[in-house]
């Protein structure tokens, strides 16, 4: 069976809200577009896969969840390096977001990875998250699965974005191999 997600990343909402001086409007405005697009399309779940916040307030953490519910579907998410985790799941409580490890979806399990690292922007596999991902991967039981993490694994060709990639993309593809289940 076919499911079909949406992959929302990098909101970077800030309360206040922030003008982007380059773009002349907030994050705010940019997710209010994307998310009225959005409402056009057919789709199951939303992948939200980091950075909702720019400097974590329990403010921006209601903007993003208030504006990603409004879609009415599931909406699941991860840390990225911008984010609280603590105080981000505290509140997604109140809209029904699902911060987890993994869910099932049909045919497909998702696997969501932490790259984050304190005081860092570029991400990092700890070897403890590379082997619960080889664990899970040895217990599932879907056809399918796909793997989101917040830094990229390959480089972009963006001196700028790549210094902020995965710094063990290597470790990551090790496990991959592995498993012929993951997409």
């Amino acid at each position: 069976m076919t499911v079909s997600l949406t992959q929302v990343t990098d909101l970077h909402l800030s309360a206040p809200p922030r003008v982007i001086e380059h773009r002349q409007c907030t994050t705010h405005e940019t997710l209010d577009k994307v998310l009225s697009a959005l409402k056009e399309e057919t789709f199951d779940a939303i992948l939200c896969t980091g950075d909702i916040t720019d400097t974590p307030s329990a403010q921006a953490y209601h903007d993003a969840y208030q504006r990603l519910a409004s879609l009415q579907r599931p909406v699941y998410c991860l840390a990225g390096n911008h984010d609280d985790p603590d105080l981000a799941v505290r509140i997604a409580e109140d809209y029904g977001i699902h911060w987890c490890r993994s869910v099932e979806l049909s045919d497909w399990q998702l696997i969501f990875l932490d790259t984050s690292q304190p005081d860092r922007v570029d991400g990092y596999l700890s070897g403890h998250e590379l082997q619960q991902l080889d664990a899970q991967l040895d217990t599932s039981q879907k056809p399918h699965v796909l793997i989101a993490l917040h830094h990229h694994p390959v480089p972009m060709q963006s001196q700028w974005m790549d210094q902020l990639m995965l710094q063990n993309p290597e470790e990551l593809f090790k496990v991959i191999a592995r498993h012929r289940q993951v997409k």
